[in-house]
């Protein structure tokens, strides 16, 4: 489909002009049929989404000899290949779509994923192809990467870190240092924001309250949640 799509748009004399004219002659809306980018993370399903809208189009064209993409001729199995993959990333697509998806809500979201990438083979009743097993392979290999990438990157941290806990599991799996990163990252947000310090240790600076002491924050500790029996406490540096 790729391939298709590229051979049409770079033959702007042959190939493109055919395209529609073959478009007006079935009486389709005239359109360049649009290239899966490696920088636009929706491109993938923009593209197989409108082949399949356009996909009477496409099988004439491709069947005809004088535009030379007899070899890109699609089976009938492989059109079902492209339903299926349409509808999966049609829900990945508009989840990160939305005004409330944030950038803490990723890394949880990679958890369901993976998941689900794992479990792939058990959660379909048909057999899949060999396509669609190289393909899991491939996208947990890419997952994994963008795993130890994402800890790297500081806004993801403190993004991480302002998420609710209770509902982020990756953060039981991280280590002892990277959980002391996490929390040094916090504190340099609250510092650097203006905000006063809320949670964990008291800023020394501050004067001492003669107010009652039921006002103030009870906890002074950061609990991190993590599947085991105990959780694991991690004490935040004290503020300056």
């Amino acid at each position: 489909v790729r391939t298709i799509t590229k051979k049409i748009l770079h033959s702007s004399t042959i190939l493109l002009p055919e395209w529609k004219n073959l478009l007006a002659e079935l009486d389709f809306a005239i359109r360049v049929l649009p290239r899966d980018v490696k920088t636009r993370w929706n491109s993938t399903f923009d593209m197989i989404n409108v082949i399949l809208q356009y996909r009477r189009p496409v099988k004439l064209f491709t069947a005809a000899a004088a535009n030379g993409l007899r070899a890109y001729e699609l089976s009938g199995d492989e059109w079902t290949t492209l339903e299926d993959l349409r509808d999966a990333l049609k829900h990945a697509t508009l989840y990160f779509s939305r005004a409330s998806a944030t950038l803490a809500s990723v890394v949880p979201t990679m958890d369901k994923i993976d998941a689900l990438l794992a479990t792939a083979a058990e959660l379909v009743e048909r057999p899949l192809s060999t396509a669609i097993k190289v393909a899991l392979l491939q996208g947990k290999h890419t997952l994994n990467r963008y795993y130890s990438k994402t800890f790297e990157s500081r806004v993801y941290r403190i993004a991480m870190r302002t998420f609710p806990l209770s509902t982020c599991n990756t953060l039981s799996f991280l280590t002892c240092e990277q959980l002391s990163i996490l929390v040094t990252s916090s504190a340099t947000l609250r510092r650097t924001s203006g905000r006063p310090p809320t949670l964990n240790a008291p800023d020394r600076s501050l004067k001492k309250s003669t107010r009652s002491t039921a006002t103030r924050s009870p906890t002074l500790w950061l609990a991190i949640p993590t599947p085991m029996p105990t959780p694991i406490t991690v004490p935040t540096p004290m503020l300056r």
